[in-house]
């Protein structure tokens, strides 16, 4: 964090871990719109690109709950921040694109 950034007293700053795109709801908002709207396409210039960007955005901000629903994670909820790093309350398993499972921030496993 740069430490020219102003925070005011009223505000938290929690630093994500590295490698681990699951705790940042943004990510989980992109990853729904390649996975929905982006992908598998032939794109014909980079306005074409930038047109269905926000076509796809267009189509997720009027689906409010849909947002609400990739954002809000609920084995999120139980992070603290030990030492400037994430910690868990309870170990938790998230499932991975290959069928395996692996612990939030841990390695990949089966």
């Amino acid at each position: 964090m740069s430490s020219r950034l102003a925070v005011p007293p009223n505000i938290t700053l929690l630093p994500l871990p590295p490698k681990c795109p699951e705790l940042n709801p943004t990510e989980n908002i992109w990853e729904f719109m390649r996975d929905n709207w982006l992908s598998n396409r032939i794109y014909k210039s980079y306005d074409d690109i930038v047109d269905h960007c926000c076509d796809s955005w267009n189509k997720l901000i009027d689906q409010p709950w849909r947002i609400m629903s990739i954002g809000l994670r609920d084995w999120a909820h139980g992070f603290y921040v030990s030492e400037g790093w994430y910690k868990h309350s309870k170990s938790v398993s998230i499932a991975t694109p290959a069928g395996g499972t692996r612990d939030a921030c841990g390695p990949a496993t089966g």
